[in-house]
């Protein structure tokens, strides 16, 4: 997969090569520069960002990784000053070893995106740029060696044509993934609303039936319910009923842990401002996500319209009401 800058300093690095090659002084000091400027946005931006930034601010898509950027650097060097230099054979030998050392690499070690910051495509187009300044090198050292332009030209627009399609090609494998990863949030998310939507039925039913009987509920009833909702719905933690004056009705969860995460919220201040808006605003249900710690684990309230009242909190994890993705988790979906 080639991003947009990525794209851009392949053209660029086609033209430079293919200008070398032709003795178009001009185009070439053009190309260098602009591509030198790219490429040096982009160590910096990386330098500056950290790991956890990938995206460029001119393209909104992945940056280049430091290490092709480098290489390219190094390169338009070369085409700036002198291709019949010592340094231009050797940065060559460079791009052809890192080229071949990577793209083994990227044979053999699996579904790994980078190998030393090189794709599979930097990786092929390091040891193609490679070659070609150890070719450009060789004709320039050589007096002997004589450039058929018509040859050349020829050969040149194959090259450009064959980066351009390759381009093309990456780009619509760009787009389709983009295509896929929006399918699969629009996937997440429906099903995401319909377990929400479901979870708080659930417990508003029971809620329902509960202040039918005024909370006065028998005990062989109350483990019945209890066991089966816990059973039947994996995403519920725990649940805790208020009666009037403030009177705790029950106190149940799945684990320790999350009883006590549970008491630990109701404790704090926002929470209980929570509960009293819904209460003056009467409403009868709602979700809050109070931890940032724990950004899963979300409270639902509900206030049933029976003659027993009471607040019914439950708390579920959202993590758990997520279908399994295993299958296209490894998926490489660019941003």
């Amino acid at each position: 997969m080639v991003t947009m800058e990525g794209a851009l300093s392949l053209v660029l690095g086609g033209v430079v090569m293919v200008s070398l090659m032709m003795g178009w002084k001009s185009i070439r000091l053009i190309t260098s520069v602009l591509l030198l400027v790219i490429v040096s946005y982009n160590i910096l931006h990386n330098f500056l960002a950290g790991p956890d930034d990938h995206l460029s601010i001119l393209t909104g898509q992945h940056r280049l990784n430091s290490a092709p950027a480098i290489y390219i650097i190094l390169l338009v060097a070369v085409a700036l000053f002198e291709v019949k230099s010592q340094s231009g054979i050797f940065i060559g030998a460079a791009g052809i070893s890192i080229g071949i050392i990577t793209l083994i690499a990227h044979l053999t070690s699996g579904n790994s995106p980078f190998i030393f910051g090189f794709s599979r495509g930097a990786s092929f187009f390091c040891l193609v740029f490679g070659l070609s300044l150890l070719i450009l090198c060789h004709i320039a050292r050589s007096e002997n060696t004589r450039i058929n332009t018509p040859a050349a030209a020829i050969g040149a627009l194959g090259a450009i044509g064959t980066f351009t399609l390759l381009i093309v090609a990456s780009w619509g494998i760009h787009l389709e993934r983009h295509r896929l990863a929006n399918a699969l949030v629009y996937y997440q998310s429906t099903v995401l609303e319909q377990e929400l939507n479901t979870s708080a039925n659930l417990i508003e039913r029971l809620a329902e039936r509960w202040a039918i009987l005024d909370l006065d509920i028998p005990e062989s009833l109350k483990q019945t319910e209890l066991t089966r909702y816990f059973q039947d719905t994996p995403s519920l933690k725990s649940l805790l009923v208020i009666g009037e004056g403030n009177k705790e009705i029950l106190n149940e969860a799945r684990t320790i842990e999350d009883k006590k995460w549970l008491t630990s919220q109701m404790k704090k201040l926002d929470v209980s401002q929570w509960i009293n808006s819904i209460s003056e605003q009467k409403r009868s249900d709602a979700w809050l996500f109070p931890d940032s710690t724990h950004p899963l684990d979300a409270i639902f309230l509900t206030i049933p319209g029976g003659a027993g009242g009471g607040v019914f909190i439950a708390t579920f994890n959202i993590g758990d009401m997520q279908p399994p993705i295993s299958n296209i988790i490894n998926h490489d979906f660019e941003t």
